[in-house]
């Protein structure tokens, strides 16, 4: 059973069974070629029945019927031809009666005075089997199909071929729209399978990097669900620092302007953390690099596709590769365990430039997102800014 995860990107599915994450762009080579299909059976069949059944008056009505109409009884047309001829090939053969050479008249002619010509009042073969009939129908039928033949057709020669030009026409038009609607869809899937396959080979298994060397300034937003107006709202939004070395496991989580009264700084290293805030710095039971970075969701989140994102600053569209997935268990965000995160790390680069933790329906939080758009190497070292106060506590 799969059940949609975020509100605002119906793409993304999560079987709530067996909790695995899919994207609905990998079945588009399915969908397409069946949505296309069945709009050309719509525009030629269903929509002109619809019409002609209960417009058959209008203008779109009438085109319809002739079309059909016409359609139909040039294929009957076709059909009888081909039964007749099937029949005429199996009949046997037999002489015209006028192929009978005529009796010589000068042959019986003497000295200017002709005598009595014989003649022969057996019937012909063709006319014995009607000679004790009284139906003159009959024999109008078989004189008329031994002087114009058993194949004619009351359609002119001229108008049967256009139709069936007309119709292989059409058939030669959906071979080849459906064999463009396939080159899309192979060349956008082979697309993306050079740019995930060229994004893979510095990760294992497609796995959003994670221990990885960078710094930053960005944002953290926070969306909450308005169960009054059945809406999705903006709590708030700050600028945060991201300092992170994982040569070395060290990390520096800032949320807040430096100094102000509400903000407040993380410092994990491999074995220990800190908090500081505008009151002191205290140790923080079981804050580590690594607990911090599994706290997030970060580790088991894959690759899915790839898209453009418009930087704020600078205008301009980014490439992107987009990773998702179910949160790792340990992962909490202000008391709330995320049902799906999403993160952004740009195609040039080795770098997350940003990520988002969506929560379940029964949470009040809807979305936290952290937006790092100039993400870059790290210059600077964690440690030039863990304060003295708290490695002394």
């Amino acid at each position: 059973m799969w059940s949609i995860q975020d509100p605002k990107d119906p793409w993304a599915w999560r079987n709530t069974w067996t909790g695995e994450i899919r994207n609905s762009y990998d079945d588009l080579w399915i969908v397409i070629p069946i949505i296309v299909l069945v709009t050309v059976f719509a525009m030629l069949f269903l929509i002109p029945i619809l019409i002609h059944r209960y417009c058959p008056h209008c203008f779109p009505g009438r085109v319809w019927c002739r079309w059909f109409e016409s359609l139909l009884f040039v294929l009957g047309q076709i059909s009888r031809e081909k039964e007749e001829k099937r029949i005429e090939r199996k009949r046997p053969t037999r002489a015209h009666p006028r192929a009978h050479s005529a009796p010589n008249f000068h042959d019986h002619v003497e000295y200017g005075v002709p005598h009595s010509i014989p003649i022969k009042t057996e019937s012909p073969p063709q006319y014995q089997r009607f000679a004790d009939s009284s139906s003159e129908g009959s024999i109008k039928s078989i004189r008329l199909e031994e002087d114009f033949g058993d194949d004619v057709s009351i359609l002119d020669g001229d108008a049967e071929k256009n139709w069936r030009i007309t119709i292989f026409k059409f058939a030669l038009g959906l071979i080849f729209i459906g064999a463009c609607t396939a080159a899309i869809i192979y060349s956008i899937n082979k697309s993306e399978m050079v740019k995930t396959s060229k994004h893979t080979e510095n990760h294992t298994l497609g796995f959003l990097p994670v221990d990885l060397n960078q710094m930053g300034n960005g944002t953290l937003s926070v969306y909450i669900r308005d169960r009054m107006n059945d809406t999705i709202k903006p709590t708030f939004s700050v600028p945060i620092r991201w300092i992170q070395e994982a040569d070395n496991k060290r990390l520096m989580y800032r949320v807040g302007e430096a100094g102000h009264p509400n903000a407040y700084t993380l410092y994990a290293e491999a074995d220990v953390g800190y908090n500081e805030t505008a009151t002191g710095c205290a140790k923080v039971a079981g804050l580590t690099y690594d607990s911090f970075m599994d706290q997030l969701g970060f580790r088991f989140v894959q690759l899915r596709w790839s898209e453009q994102v418009k930087n704020s600053a600078s205008e301009e569209y980014e490439d992107v590769f987009v990773y998702e997935g179910e949160p790792n268990p340990t992962a909490l965000y202000y008391g709330e365990k995320p049902g799906l995160i999403r993160a952004y790390t740009p195609t040039s680069q080795n770098f997350v430039m940003g990520f988002e933790l969506f929560f379940l329906s029964k949470s009040s939080l809807f979305k936290v997102e952290h937006w790092i758009p100039h993400m870059t190497h790290n210059t600077e070292s964690v440690l030039d800014f863990i304060p003295n106060s708290c490695s002394t506590n």
